[in-house]
This record gives structure tokens, C-alpha cells and sequence, in this order.
């Protein structure tokens, strides 16, 4: 049928005509205060004559469809059409204008206009309108994948701007096969408001992106004083230094591998953090327990000087212990099948060297190990006397068979829950973060527990109590 076909047959002097408004409404309120259409006319003039739709009025509905449904460009006519045309700002007869070869003009139009500017003065709009707390930020980046080869995505200049370059590099999403783009993107820790993003070419890494984002972020808050939450990746000397001394604050997490963090673990493992409650939550369910978290000093600060704070957490105290008893569960059932095969009559398991392996492959392969693996230091008595032992023949079938279990021996899953089984330390447990002012020397060890978290670092100069041990 046609669409006149469709239309309802006059029966009087009134007509009868259906929309949808979905959330539309409630969309058009906030973009209403925010005021995006009198600043999108603004950057993108309707000086062509010959144009039918403002790209200004395109991107406006654009945006709206982003908000409520994210159509593909071929589908946003049809997916415009079923709603009141109004509520996407167009006329009546303007939403037959609408398809993909419209929209991408006006895309095209946006990219070479001054998107910088643009983007500033949005946000400095719904920071004053929705009075955004800027006072602390935290930035994370992605990858995009693309499918295809992008040949011009070269890094060319486009109006006399760079463009970003389309380059294999770090996929996010596993797919080092194809080229991708690198997005940034900075929110604020109020109500997650994104405030400023950056498309990078593919192969650059986080640990250079952070010094432009900061610049650009103290410009667009106007103060620099202001909380910068970010990974691992920010931890590097020249951005730490950078933040710092312009006046900034920050918050990373320190990477294992840099020194200072091998440091302290040792130190753990025969001193005690001094932990002070720092934060409790109630529970996400009826009956959970809060989650806490804790934070001690570490004992040094980095070689920057910058303070390290050891955190807690009560949830990843939970997480570790189960995830260790599963694992020791599944040690034992790697190490019960081993022993199948020393008691099978056919065994190719003669030696001890060769029951050894073929333990600790199978321990290997379950994600377990046991308490004399190469990574503790009774390993080396372990390995002098496989060597000893290289020709001694492998247990037989009587001795591979595991004793009868009494009834008063504890059972397997009795045994292998005990989180006493495989004690990890209290720096297994942990991570450290850091931030970003010189700290005073003032961390002497204390005692501890060996229940730690996490570490952190921060830019402030050391002020916790303490007490010396």
C-alpha cells in the first residue's frame, strides 16, 4: 500500500494522526539548556542557498538520534519518520529531506569547522548551566577498530588541520589485525559528565597521551589545581613531573614494574601496613556487607619523591580468596590425575624428573602451582635433588595409589578450601598508587597485616598520622 493508502479515512471535519515521543522530550529539555542548536547555527552557517536542510538542523537531529537509538545513517530517515517531527526541530516537510548522503555532508561540514572551539564553548555551557564539579577528572582511553583498509586516513592535513592517522597498534579489542584509532576521553567524578575526549592515531600509546589531555583540561576548568584520576600508564617520570609542576594533582596506579613497587612488597613481607579506614559503602544487595576500604603509607615515596599510598579493598579481599581456593581445587584435581597416570600400568611416567613435570604441567595447565614451585626459595633444594634422583625410578603402582580416607579425615573440598593452604603475602594482595607532590620523609616500617590491597600515589606532601615500629 502507499503511504496515502495508509491514511485513515477522513470520517468528519478532524483527522486522526499517531507519533511516537519516546524520550525525546526529556532529550529536547536538556539540549534546550544547554542550548546546542544556537551554537551548532553559529559554527555551521547555512551560507548555500542551494542546501534544503541546515547542517546545523542535521547534526541537531543527528545528536537526538545518538541519544534515544543510534540508527545507522541509511536508516535515520526512516527511524526520523515515525516520530513528531517537532521534537527533532524540523518542519513537516523537512523529514523527507533527511538520508545518509545529507547527513554526511553536513558530518563533513562539522570536521572542517572549528570543532575545538565548538566543543569548549559546549562545555563550559553545561559546566556553569548544571554547575559540574570540576574538581576532580578521571580520563581512560579505547581503540576503535576499523574494517577496511583506510588509505587516506594517512594523518594528511585538512584545512590546514591534522587529522589522525589510521595505524595498527595496542587493540583494546583484540584484533591487531586491522587498523584502529586511539579515543581519550576525560569525565568528571560529578555525575560522570564528559568533558573533553581526543582522537589519536593508532599507534600512539596511553603513556604519551597524558600531558596534552592535562593542558587542555587546566585550560578548559581554568585551574590546574584540580584531581587528575588516571591508569597505570600516566605513572612515567616525564608526565608525573609535568602535572606537578604546573600546579597539579594526580592519582595513578603504580605499575609493577617500576622499582618502588618491588620494594615494598619485600618490605611487607616482614613489616605491617598502619591502616586507617577510608571509605565505607553499604552493600549493593539487602544482607551484603559494606564495602570498606583502607590505606596505609608505604615506606618510601617514588624516586620522584612522590608520595605511594597502600590500599585495601574488602570486596577484592573476597574476590582473592575465592579465586584462590578455586584455584587450589583445581590443583588438586590436576594433581589426582597425575596420579591416575603413575598408577596406570602403562605409565611413561618413570622417574621422579618426569612425575615432576608432568606435575607441574598439570598444575601449569589447571592455573595453580604448589608451595614448591620455582618461585619459592625451596625450590632449589627441590631441583639438586631431582638431579640427584635424575635415574631413581618413579613410584609404583602400590605407592601412587592416595591412602583411604577415614571417616574422620577431612574431605578433598574441606582441604582444598582452607585459604591457609597456599598463604599468599600480603604484597601479592595489593597495589600501589601514587600522586604527585615531593613527600617528607615520614614513613618509618610499622607493623602489619598481611591482608593488603592496593597502593596508591598521590600529589600531596605526607600527612596521615603515623607510628614508628
Amino acid at each position: 500500500m502507499t503511504e496515502r493508502d495508509q491514511t485513515p479515512p477522513r470520517t468528519g471535519p478532524f483527522q486522526l494522526r499517531s507519533s511516537q515521543l519516546g524520550a525525546l522530550p526529556i532529550v529536547d529539555r536538556f539540549l534546550g539548556r544547554i542550548g546546542l542548536q544556537a551554537l551548532l547555527e553559529r559554527h555551521l552557517p547555512a551560507g548555500d542557498a542551494r542546501v534544503a536542510l541546515p547542517a546545523a538542523t542535521v547534526i541537531g537531529v543527528l545528536v537526538r538520534n545518538l541519544c534515544v537509538a543510534r540508527e545507522p545513517l541509511y536508516g535515520l530517515a526512516e527511524w526520523a519518520a515515525r516520530f513528531d517531527p517537532a521534537l527533532l526541530g524540523l518542519a513537516a516537510d523537512e523529514v523527507a529531506l533527511l538520508n545518509d548522503d545529507r547527513v554526511g555532508r553536513a558530518l563533513d561540514q562539522l570536521f572542517d569547522s572549528d570543532r575545538g572551539s565548538l566543543l569548549t564553548e559546549l562545555m563550559l555551557g553545561v559546566i556553569c548551566e548544571f554547575a559540574v564539579d570540576c574538581s576532580q577528572l578521571h580520563n581512560d582511553s579505547t581503540s576503535i577498530s576499523l574494517h577496511g583498509d583506510y588509505d587516506r586516513a594517512d594523518g594528511r592535513e585538512r584545512g590546514g588541520k591534522p587529522t589522525a592517522a589510521a595505524a595498527l597498534g595496542h587493540s583494546k579489542d583484540h584484533r591487531p589485525d586491522l587498523k584502529q584509532f586511539v579515543l581519550t576521553l576525560t569525565i568528571s567524578a560529578d555525575g560522570a559528565v564528559p568533558l573533553a575526549h581526543r582522537l589519536l592515531d593508532g599507534n600512539v600509546t596511553d603513556d604519551q597521551t597524558h600531558i596534552a589531555t592535562w593542558d587542555g583540561l587546566a585550560k578548559l576548568v581554568g585551574r590546574p589545581d584540580f584531581l587528575y584520576v588516571a591508569d597505570s600508564k600516566l605513572a612515567t617520570r616525564e608526565q608525573m613531573s609535568h602535572i606537578h609542576a604546573h600546579g597539579g594533582r594526580f592519582l595513578s596506579i603504580l605499575p609493577r614494574s617500576r622499582g618502588e613497587d618491588g620494594q615494598i612488597r619485600q618490605w611487607a613481607q616482614t613489616h605491617a601496613f598502619d591502616w586507617t579506614e577510608a571509605a565505607r559503602w553499604p552493600g549493593k544487595r539487602q544482607g551484603d556487607a559494606d564495602a570498606v576500604y583502607w590505606t596505609a603509607p608505604a615506606p618510601i615515596p617514588t624516586s620522584e619523591g612522590h608520595r605511594i599510598v597502600w590500599a585495601r579493598s574488602s570486596q577484592k579481599h573476597e574476590r582473592d580468596a575465592e579465586a584462590r581456593r578455586a584455584r587450589i581445587e583445581q590443583g588438586m584435581l590436576a594433581l589426582e590425575s597425575v596420579q591416575a597416570r603413575l598408577a596406570g600400568p602403562r605409565t611413561r611416567l618413570k622417574t621422579l624428573v618426569a612425575a615432576d613435570e608432568a606435575a607441574q604441567a598439570a598444575l601449569t595447565a589447571a592455573g595453580a602451582r604448589h608451595a614448591g614451585s620455582p618461585t619459592t626459595s625451596r625450590n632449589a633444594p627441590r631441583k639438586a635433588s631431582a638431579r640427584r634422583n635424575a635415574d631413581a625410578p618413579a613410584p609404583t603402582r602400590a605407592t601412587a595409589r592416595p591412602p583411604r580416607r577415614s571417616s574422620r579425615s577431612p574431605s578433598r573440598s574441606t582441604t582444598t578450601r582452607s585459604p591457609t593452604t597456599l598463604p599468599p603475602t600480603a604484597a601479592s594482595r595489593s597495589y600501589p598508587t601514587i600522586a604527585s607532590s615531593p613527600t617528607p620523609s615520614c614513613w618509618p616500617p610499622t607493623a602489619t597485616s598481611r591482608t593488603s590491597r592496593s597502593a596508591t600515589t598521590s600529589s600531596r606532601p605526607c600527612s596521615a598520622p603515623h607510628r614508628s615500629s
